[in-house]
């Protein structure tokens, strides 16, 4: 093998080896972002929804929600707040 035949050998080897490359850095940037999701924190509010109907603006409402962390990372709360 000589001359135009092993320059197109080299350079089809020199894309393999390139798109080699990138697949094993996607697959591991997928890797880790699979074990970050896994380990990260998850708020659960429950109930998700509540409505308190029609209010006037001197009334006072009060409703508990329930707070949990249903992940597998610590969760912190850095504020809080209503719409």
């Amino acid at each position: 093998m000589s001359g135009p035949l092993l320059r197109a050998g080299v350079l089809l080897f020199n894309r393999f080896v390139n798109l080699s490359k990138i697949f094993l850095a996607l697959g591991f940037w997928w890797s880790l972002n699979a074990e970050a999701i896994a380990q990260s924190a998850k708020l659960k509010i429950d109930p998700s929804e509540f409505d308190f109907g029609k209010v006037s603006n001197s009334q006072i409402l009060q409703h508990t929600f329930l707070l949990s962390n249903v992940g597998t990372a610590t969760l912190y709360i850095r504020d809080v707040g209503s719409t």
